[in-house]
């Protein structure tokens, strides 16, 4: 759509990650309004939706907190996910898109397009593996 990523990506990106995850939770946080909440919840995602209009400091860095502490993180095209991504140290997946006078938006090294298949199961499956290794006390 016009501010945010089309609902088919992001189920694309969601329906791979499930793939490589069975299991795996999704959160989907909004602060559209007129969000189609029935599209996600009918594919078992969890909503966390609120009102950009309306949003108090103490829910910003609620939200911020999640997306930084993320295992995988899923940003769109709103500045509002790309600001705590930047600090998220785990696998970051954005949606690439052209500004306005053509350039690509900068990223991160380690952050992978959604339009990558390959480099998203990488970012997702690395992932997996440092949770893993966490839990049988590797470092």
């Amino acid at each position: 759509d016009r501010f945010g990523t089309a609902d088919e990506h992001v189920f694309r990106v969601a329906d791979q990650i499930q793939r490589l995850v069975p299991g795996v939770d999704i959160l989907v946080h909004t602060l559209m309004q007129g969000f189609d909440e029935d599209s996600y919840r009918k594919r078992g995602y969890k909503i966390h939706a609120g009102d950009i209009n309306n949003i108090d400091v103490n829910q910003l860095f609620e939200a911020w907190t999640m997306f930084a502490r993320a295992d995988v993180l899923v940003v769109d095209t709103s500045s509002f996910s790309w600001v705590p991504a930047f600090f998220n140290p785990n696998c970051v997946i954005y949606h690439p898109y052209r500004l306005h006078y053509g350039k690509d938006r900068a990223v991160l090294n380690s952050w992978e397009p959604s339009t990558d298949e390959a480099g998203v199961a990488r970012c997702v499956l690395r992932q997996v593996q440092a949770r893993a290794d966490t839990a049988a006390g590797k470092q």
